[in-house]
């Protein structure tokens, strides 16, 4: 995580926007800077959890960082793992 950060200038410099502040469960947000954003998904809990997302967030296939095999996503919501970390780069 640390060398994705290093390499990565969208994930030091890019504006930061909190999604779903009031989920204690779920730590999610986006940094960008014009096109280029990155979502990051932070699941908490012990238990699979699913985060609706808005139809403005157009999430890529080309993930970053994934701590599981794959990320289960449609087009209105993540389900992350037991203690899932992801990072996926929007379209």
């Amino acid at each position: 995580m640390v060398q994705l950060r290093k390499n990565n200038k969208t994930l030091v410099y890019g504006k930061y926007t909190l999604l779903d502040k009031n989920n204690p469960k779920i730590y999610a947000y986006t940094r960008g800077t014009g096109a280029d954003k990155i979502l990051v998904l932070l699941n908490f809990s012990r238990n699979v959890v699913d985060l609706k997302i808005t139809n403005q967030l157009k999430i890529s296939d080309k993930i970053l960082i994934n701590n599981y095999p794959q990320l289960k996503k449609n087009a209105t919501v993540v389900t992350l793992n037991a203690y899932q970390a992801v990072c996926v780069q929007l379209r």
